[in-house]
């Protein structure tokens, strides 16, 4: 069997499901709450914390595990991810007997989060551009939200039916068959164009932009290295723009409206990119005035 090539309508739809299968057991826990507070007698706060840490442990985790695949295939980071969700998932089942293995267990389930939703919506959006991409967006947004809401009552319909237990494995083996789908569908090797970009600490994000969208007129570290030219007074266009690239070694890069749109006005406006490496261009801001910085440029 070929694995499909990335962008194609066989690869989203597999990432789209590999996404739903790895969010089945997500929310097991919220819907059988009652019975573990019975069984282990927790109190109301440990019983959040329980249900806490997982989203806790996402929103520190997914910046690290997000910015690690600009340097290593997302294949890996999902395959780690989704993994460690279904390890969390069986060992909830089969050895979580009290508030500290499960608080440690759902923690894990939150990194193992972290390691899927943004990586996939990264591995589906990166070979993709424009409406297609924006399509792809859409049923990975709807496909995780099918999923999360099915969560509870899967969990519910199988903890009735088989214990609660019975829930956790499941989605264990949910979880697995993501790990699957990832290891048969997605690239093993980085995409050409990351190959190639320069080695940067795991948190610098001050680097080529090509998947980054930059708003209200200015990427910020071009805009502080340019605020001493302007005399602290730098055009806000209020624009959302997706640069194909951001030159950073020559200058900082601005947006200037189209004549076209009223960039004040609008959120999905058109915008144009203007790189001058001396910084000499005249850009209007939103009010119609100008800051002239020194040296000629041309506006594009």
């Amino acid at each position: 069997m070929v694995a499909p090539a990335p962008g194609t309508r066989s690869y989203t739809k597999a990432i789209v499901a590999a996404q739903m299968l790895a969010q089945i057991g997500a929310f097991a826990l919220p819907a059988l709450l009652r019975d573990y507070i019975a069984r282990w007698d927790l109190s109301k706060t440990e019983a959040g914390w329980l249900v806490g840490i997982f989203f806790a442990a996402y929103v520190v985790m997914v910046p690290l595990l997000v910015s690690l695949t600009d340097r290593v295939p997302v294949r890996r980071v999902y395959m780690l991810g989704t993994g460690l969700t279904a390890l969390s998932h069986f060992g909830f089942a089969l050895f979580a007997d009290g508030f500290w293995s499960a608080l440690l267990l759902r923690m894990l389930a939150g990194i193992g989060w972290a390691g899927t939703y943004m990586p996939g919506l990264k591995a589906i959006a990166d070979p993709l551009e424009g409406t297609a991409q924006s399509r792809a967006v859409s049923w990975h947004a709807a496909g995780v939200g099918i999923s999360g809401a099915a969560s509870f009552a899967i969990a519910g319909l199988v903890g009735n039916w088989a214990g609660a237990s019975a829930s956790f494995l499941l989605g264990g083996a949910t979880a697995l068959g993501a790990v699957l789908i990832a290891a048969t569908v997605m690239p093993s090797a980085l995409p050409a164009s990351a190959t190639t970009a320069p080695s940067r600490r795991l948190l610098d994000h001050h680097g080529p932009a090509q998947h980054v969208r930059l708003c209200r007129g200015f990427h910020w570290p071009a805009r502080r290295r340019a605020g001493a030219r302007f005399g602290g007074k730098l055009p806000r266009l209020g624009c959302c723009v997706r640069p194909s690239r951001v030159d950073h070694a020559n200058g900082p890069v601005l947006l200037a409206p189209s004549r076209r749109t009223k960039c004040a006005a609008n959120f999905g406006c058109h915008a144009r990119l203007i790189s001058n490496p001396r910084f000499g261009s005249s850009l209007p801001d939103i009010s119609g005035q100008e800051h002239r910085g020194g040296g000629a440029g041309q506006t594009s």
